[in-house]
């Protein structure tokens, strides 16, 4: 009796949580863009980074920055293409000559913020912008429209990266003696 009692305990406690939203199931990835879903193609990672050194902190608009995505194709029959990028926040500036197709399966990554520069990735397609109002500044998003040969059109909200010398090392205190 005291086993099938504890037994069937254990199996109610167990599945006290069943259907219930766990934490882990609405966390998001940390990483620094912006990301949406299309039909069968994933924007990842999507920011405005400035030109320059590591030094750099532009707190007024720059002459020119990269916008800096990537896309991945879940579909495994269907490839697409770029067409091109627009917003009213800056002139865009697609590579010239260059198709920016998205493999079925595949992965198409544009541009680099300055302290991901590897030389093997030195021959990625970049997107410059130019042009740009005063609202492109680090901390705000800036709307974009990509548009897409089979996926159509999607306009995401693209937030400006501060630059490498915003970024903030984490030094822990020391302890304090009783």
């Amino acid at each position: 009796m005291t086993l099938a009692l504890g037994a069937s305990s254990a199996l109610v406690l167990t599945g006290c949580g069943a259907g219930q939203v766990t934490q882990t199931g609405v966390k998001v990835a940390s990483v620094t863009g912006s990301a949406v879903e299309i039909g069968d193609l994933g924007l990842r990672n999507a920011h405005v980074v400035f030109e320059g050194d590591e030094t750099a902190y532009p707190l007024d608009s720059a002459d020119t920055a990269s916008l800096v995505f990537t896309v991945v194709n879940n579909s495994a029959t269907t490839g697409d293409t770029l067409l091109g990028i627009e917003s009213f926040e800056a002139q865009v500036a697609m590579p010239e000559g260059a198709e920016l197709e998205i493999p079925a399966g595949g992965v198409l990554e544009v541009g680099l913020a300055p302290q991901e520069l590897e030389e093997e990735d030195a021959d990625r397609p970049s997107v410059e912008l130019s042009n740009m109002s005063s609202d492109v500044r680090p901390g705000l998003t800036v709307p974009f429209t990509f548009t897409f040969a089979e996926a159509g059109d999607v306009t995401v909200n693209v937030p400006i990266d501060a630059g490498a010398a915003s970024q903030r090392t984490y030094v822990p205190a020391e302890p304090l003696g009783h």
